[in-house]
């Protein structure tokens, strides 16, 4: 029987995440180390690890763009490849970052938005697999049952909730208000994990939130919908995907490529079996069958390609997310090369 993978919440899910100045400061100050590290590789590349013995730790938000990573775990893929994987929860993959740069984490799951702004400094990166892109129901807008708001333009003023700022949860909020006439100055955002935003809303601690699934399927008649985010500008976004260093990619090759193949066959699964998807979130997040069942789910690609990252960094820098002088074509051909 496979061990079943460890999964903790400890060390990165805190209801708030560290100040943004303090985890660019944190990012900047590793930069060194991976660049270092980026050169050393150089000798030690054809010391090729041998997948058998290899120990892999992922960090992944727990949500259904995870579904083939907890599938291709559940069902032995990653040990039939050789490799021992465990999962850790995080908040947001912009909390990940400082521990993928200094080793305690091998591969991070999560928005496309944190790897490139991360990327577009300069800090080596390489996309390893693609986690989900959107669809109708899975992320949206959303306030408390009882709230007197029915019409994005009303949130002007509002406190919006969203797991990391300067995030892809932020950027396509931004995108849809806009479509209201609601400019990025006229909101706030805060973070609270994407597992306490039904309780926010319903305390009123904030005016709306962008939740997705399978929170909003857990959420139930909590919450409203304002809007849904697979529309316009947003419509079948790229949402997440699986980051390494590029030194770790380098020194490791074989295990990224078993990592990478095994997470292949899982993506095919979530694509096309809908019960293992279910059984995968009920037993990884930890959200009941029947939220499971009634979840909607957006998309599962089998390859990361360079036309997606540039769609979102073309995004982003229009939002102030990136700046207007970062090569957007030279990042994402960086992170897919």
């Amino acid at each position: 029987m496979n061990e079943r993978p460890r999964i903790t919440d400890g060390r990165r899910r805190s209801p708030r995440c560290r100040p943004p100045v303090r985890r660019l400061l944190a990012v900047a100050a590793a930069a060194a180390a991976v660049s270092a590290a980026g050169c050393s590789s150089q000798s030690t590349a054809t010391q090729t690890a041998h997948p058998a013995d290899s120990n892999i730790v992922v960090a992944a938000v727990p949500a259904t763009g995870a579904a083939g990573l907890y599938i291709a775990e559940q069902r032995g893929l990653f040990a039939a490849a050789g490799l021992h994987v465990t999962i850790e929860s995080s908040v947001s993959a912009a909390d990940v970052i400082p521990d993928l740069i200094n080793g305690s984490v091998d591969v991070s799951l999560g928005q496309w938005t944190s790897a490139l702004a991360v990327a577009a400094r300069g800090i080596g990166l390489r996309a390893i697999g693609p986690g989900n892109s959107g669809g109708v129901g899975l992320e949206e807008i959303v306030v408390g049952s009882h709230s007197p708001i029915t019409r994005l333009a009303q949130l002007k003023g509002a406190t919006i909730a969203v797991n990391a700022l300067s995030g892809l949860s932020q950027l396509v909020t931004e995108s849809v208000l806009a479509q209201a006439g609601v400019t990025p100055a006229q909101v706030h955002f805060t973070v609270i994990p994407f597992p306490d935003m039904a309780a926010a809303l319903a305390a009123h601690r904030v005016g709306a939130a962008l939740m997705i699934q399978p929170y909003l399927a857990k959420a139930g008649h909590q919450v409203t919908e304002l809007a849904d985010i697979d529309q316009g500008a947003t419509q079948d976004f790229p949402i997440t995907g699986y980051v390494a260093t590029a030194a770790w990619v380098q020194k490791n090759p074989a295990v990224a490529a078993s990592f990478s193949r095994a997470l292949s066959q899982g993506q095919k699964i979530a694509a096309t079996d809908r019960a293992a998807v279910n059984q995968a979130v009920v037993k990884y997040v930890g959200v009941s069958g029947q939220a499971a069942a009634s979840m909607t789910l957006g998309a599962f690609p089998l390859s990361v390609s360079a036309a997606d990252l540039n769609r979102v960094a073309t995004m982003m820098q229009s939002y102030g997310m990136l700046p207007k002088s970062v090569n957007i074509a030279t990042v994402a051909a960086g992170m897919i090369g």
